[in-house]
């Protein structure tokens, strides 16, 4: 896809496109309509895990392999959480109380959260934070495009249209 961006062949890149440092240096984007991150979810009505710091002490499920069993672990150098890993289901434990929490990216948990019906919630916001964003080729046409967007998305989301397509879709306000 950035190879077409790259040959003028397309505008922009629409795809869940993470503002990366690499990415950042290379081309321009629009302001950020997806915050995104490592989550923490709990079983309903848990309010006493809000965060990583909350998590000594806890088990806590991740899928086998993945970003987030490897973050965890990252954020765990003192070995005081109970890291659990699985192949699937990782939302059934929780939910059972099997495990205190399972760390996966906020869209997946919002959506695994409505289309399961699982007694969960998010517990806090995202630990380990990224931003998805059009990007746009470093040249006059991109310099042009882009605040034409970024002109769109503050009237979007001072009207209140942002946040309702994204509570619409997702469950929660997925742009702050």
């Amino acid at each position: 896809m950035f190879g077409l961006l790259e040959t003028g062949r397309i505008d922009t890149i629409s795809n869940q496109i993470t503002m990366t440092d690499a990415r950042k240096a290379k081309y321009l984007f629009a302001d950020p309509y997806v915050v995104d991150g490592a989550q923490i979810t709990v079983r309903k009505g848990n309010d006493s895990i809000q965060g990583v710091e909350d998590l000594a002490g806890k088990t806590v499920a991740v899928n086998l392999g993945s970003n987030f069993e490897q973050l965890l672990r990252d954020y765990d150098k003192d070995g005081k959480i109970n890291i659990k890993t699985y192949d699937t289901g990782i939302e059934h434990d929780v939910a059972l109380g099997r495990a205190d929490a399972f760390i996966m990216d906020r869209l997946s948990a919002l959506e695994l959260i409505k289309k399961t019906g699982l007694p969960l919630q998010l517990a806090g916001e995202p630990f380990e934070t990224i931003q998805n964003a059009w990007p746009f080729v470093d040249n006059e046409k991109g310099r042009k495009l882009q605040a034409e967007v970024n002109k769109a998305l503050a009237e979007m989301r001072a009207d209140g249209t942002v946040e309702k397509i994204s509570v619409k879709w997702f469950g929660a306000d997925i742009t702050k």
